[in-house]
């Protein structure tokens, strides 16, 4: 997976492995800070203002 997402182009792919745990790495993932961190610290993209924008309803209107 790591290596896909490499190939398409995602520069800060980061793998871990856990030699001394089985199953069960996600504990270890869940109880530290960095997985949170990289959550927090996603976001979208923000939308050009030429484009146009869906609203309730169907329409769309120029923004």
């Amino acid at each position: 997976m790591a290596n896909a997402l490499e190939e398409t182009g995602h520069q800060s792919v980061r793998f871990t492995v856990y030699e001394d745990l089985g199953h069960n790495s996600y504990t270890r993932v869940y109880a530290g800070e960095d997985l949170y961190q990289w959550l927090l610290g996603q976001r979208l993209p923000r939308e050009r203002d030429d484009e146009r924008t869906a609203v309730p309803g169907g329409a769309e209107t120029e923004r």
